[in-house]
């Protein structure tokens, strides 16, 4: 394409190469191009064949000879290298490319082998990430605090490629193309760091403003959102329903008579409650079971409509990978392998366009769900079963709220300290933790997410400015 390109800016005389096949490999485009070549005014010279596009008559029909063949040798070699492929696969042997990092293809012994100061760092990112709790900028800065060069001799590592590791199975052990290699990881931290991944998708991002109730806390009355403002030095949440402006005034004609609410009083009262609801175990526990059973009812609703969807394209996408694996295995060839493959790839666009179709803040909304209940149930699960290094009620909150558990409130024997000029941080970060939006109404303010809490409002809370 670039010589082309050049023939196109400059017009050269000729195009001079040893062979055809060393111009084009496809006969169509070879014609293609020499017609556009005899357009711009430049012929085709091949040193060791008999083709010159200056003569006519034998020598396009040498030209269309030796473009059908080198199409052919581009074909077969291909073939080849696929063959190839799929036998060295076969006898569990590397079949060529870049090793994962960590690993290197060993010729002499015909195995894959361990790079032991690559396969500590892979140890060292799969404990930052599983036990110490840091997130990918932490550990990019950690490794280039050590001087540890990225798999591509970079000083700074990419978070894609943390996520790659933190993703790819191989280190359990476990390569994809069913060739056996030593572990790095065991299973367990694989497992732990892809509940973490997946645990940490469709959250709430992290809040740093010192509204931690703005566009989260709704009225009950009107529907509308609380929006903050500042009132003779003080801060307020106030209902968007009490001006003339809003939706709700344009459809009823009255303003809401939610009154405005006192921010610090608000904040502190609600943080309070949420903190003795996760600091108690036996009531955390009690809140926990609570939502499981209105969250598989909500999932349930939801999967009316999308489930056979999701289902069907989960049975489409499983066609595709055994028909790759069959090709692989020899047990398709080509022709057959054309067939089912597009036959299951219509499949899968059939169901991608349904779920397409279908409402993006009912399908967002199914997934939040799914996701927060996978926490519950996971969390219960592990607090059951103990963990003899902490205590309970420090396994539960891991469980539950990792890697949304925050650091404040708490002092180093893990019991409720409350500080009073970080409570808007500090509530920011539980309600994002918990997955929770707020609603009010005159007998108090409902939290729902993980869990749920109906947090009674004192009046001095509620007491707005004219």
């Amino acid at each position: 394409q670039q010589l082309m390109d050049a023939c196109r800016a400059q017009r050269p005389d000729l195009v001079l190469c040893t062979r055809l096949s060393r111009f084009m490999r496809n006969a169509r485009l070879t014609l293609n191009a020499v017609h556009e070549l005899r357009q711009l005014g430049v012929a085709l010279v091949c040193k060791d064949e008999p083709i010159d596009t200056r003569q006519k008559g034998i020598g396009d029909l040498f030209l269309a000879i030796l473009g059908t063949i080198a199409e052919w040798e581009a074909e077969r070699l291909g073939e080849y290298a696929r063959d190839t492929r799929r036998n060295l696969i076969a006898k569990g042997r590397w079949p060529g490319g870049k090793a994962p990092y960590g690993y290197e293809w060993d010729k002499s012994s015909g195995h894959m082998t361990v790079v032991d100061d690559q396969a500590e760092v892979v140890r060292l990112i799969f404990a930052l990430y599983t036990q110490h709790r840091v997130g990918m900028g932490v550990i990019k800065r950690k490794l280039a605090e050590r001087g540890i060069p990225s798999p591509r001799g970079r000083p700074l590592w990419g978070e894609a490629i943390i996520m790659g590791i933190l993703g790819n199975k191989v280190y359990t052990g476990k390569h994809a193309l069913g060739i056996t290699v030593p572990s790095i990881v065991s299973q367990d931290t694989f497992d732990r760091a892809q509940y973490l991944r997946s645990a940490n998708t469709g959250f709430h991002p992290p809040r740093k403003d010192s509204w931690p109730l703005q566009n989260r806390l709704r009225c009950r009355e009107c529907g509308s959102p609380f929006r903050c403002f500042y009132s003779h030095g003080r801060r307020w949440y106030r209902c968007t329903g009490r001006t003339s402006a809003s939706r709700h005034y344009l459809q009823t004609g009255s303003k809401c008579s939610s009154p405005g609410l006192r921010a610090e009083v608000l904040e502190l009262t609600l943080y309070r409650s949420l903190m003795d609801a996760v600091a108690n175990p036996p009531a955390f526990l009690h809140l926990l079971n609570a939502s499981i059973d209105r969250l598989r009812a909500r999932v349930a609703d939801l999967e009316r409509d999308a489930g056979p969807l999701y289902e069907g394209r989960k049975r489409a996408t499983d066609t595709l990978e055994r028909i790759e694996r069959a090709w692989l295995n020899r047990i398709l060839d080509e022709s057959e392998l054309s067939l089912r493959k597009a036959k299951a790839v219509e499949e899968l666009e059939y169901y991608e366009s349904r779920l397409g179709a279908l409402d993006q803040g009912h399908l967002k909304d199914l997934e939040n769900t799914r996701a927060v209940l996978n926490i519950i149930e996971k969390a219960i699960k592990e607090a059951r079963s103990g963990d003899p290094s902490k205590s309970r009620l420090r396994s539960l909150l891991d469980a539950a709220l990792w890697p949304h558990l925050p650091e404040e409130g708490f002092n180093s024997e893990f019991e409720l300290e409350i500080d009073q000029a970080g409570v808007a941080h500090a509530l920011g970060e539980l309600l994002n933790r918990l997955q929770a939006e707020c609603y009010y109404a005159p007998e108090g303010v409902d939290v729902q997410g993980i869990i749920n809490v109906n947090v009674p409002i004192e009046c001095q809370a509620s007491c707005s400015p004219s």
